[in-house]
Formats: structure tokens, sequence, C-alpha cells
């Protein structure tokens, strides 16, 4: 947010000191933009939401839904290129209904936003990779036994344990 603050300031100067206008327009775009990005993600713009039937990430420009059914086990992989600032390991998983080489594609086709997680949501990717996979486990045994598989306290068998 600093660095947008100080974007928009240079093309106040920039603008006041008679530097061309497209120069002091981009200085002020890329400001605006940058202040736009980080209330959205500072607002909850970009988040992951877990239900019952799949998740949903949502990202500041774009939103995916994919369904428990529809993805294999969920995996840390590392990241490539290594650059400052960004994770090193992030969550991976395959989409079972398209055709991927393997689940680190994911990661490595950064035009695809919704083949994988671009970061790891403040968790450590171990932990955000067990919490995805139990998730998924219990919102696939849930609806592999259905309403009528399932047990009640009224008949249950009750006894000494």
């Amino acid at each position: 947010m600093i660095l947008c603050v100080l974007l928009i300031v240079l093309a106040v100067f920039c603008l006041s000191a008679g530097a061309g206008f497209w120069l002091t327009f981009l200085f002020f775009l890329a400001g605006i933009l940058g202040l736009w990005i980080a209330f959205r993600v500072a607002t909850g713009g970009a988040c992951l939401i877990l239900d019952e039937a799949g998740f949903t990430k949502k990202t500041v420009f774009t939103s995916h839904r994919v369904d428990w059914v529809g993805v294999s086990a969920f995996a840390v992989a590392e990241t490539w290129p290594k650059v400052a600032g960004f994770a090193k390991k992030v969550v991976a998983f395959r989409r079972l209904d398209a055709e991927e080489p393997d689940m680190f594609s994911a990661i490595t086709d950064p035009f695809n936003p919704a083949k994988g997680f671009g970061h790891n949501y403040d968790m450590e990717p171990d932990h955000l990779a067990d919490l995805l996979n139990d998730y998924r486990a219990a919102a696939l045994k849930a609806s592999m036994q259905g309403e009528e598989g399932q047990k009640t306290s009224e008949i249950s068998p009750q006894g000494d344990y």
C-alpha cells in the first residue's frame, strides 16, 4: 500500500514538474490499481471457502468453484521460480475432469488460476494440505453414506462400554 501511495504522490509531483501527461497518468493508474487490489485483499476479496460439495477459490479478479469429487488428493509442491516474496511451497491438486500431465502442472501453469493455489492463505503448506484432504475425505464419505445410512441417537444401540 505504501508503494501505491508513493506512486500517486510521484504522479502529482511529475504533473507539477511539467512531466509528460502519459508518464504521469501511468504512475497514477498504477497507484490506483494497486490500492484497489490491496483493498480487495484486505476486505476478503481473495479467500478460500470450503463447504460440503467442494471449495471456492476467490482471487481479486476471478472466482473458481471446484467439487470434491472432481479433484485428487492435495499435496505440497515446490514452486518455481524461487522468487523472494512468493511462497516456496504451495498446495497442488489435479482436476480429475481435465487432461493434465501431473498434479504439479497446477503450479507451473501461471495463466490458468483455476488449476492450483497461488498462496497458502496464511497457513503452513503441510497444514493446509492436511486440512483440505481431511475436509475432502469427510465430504466424500458423507456423500457416499447418504441420509438413510446415517445413525441417529434414537436408533443407535445403547449399552455398557
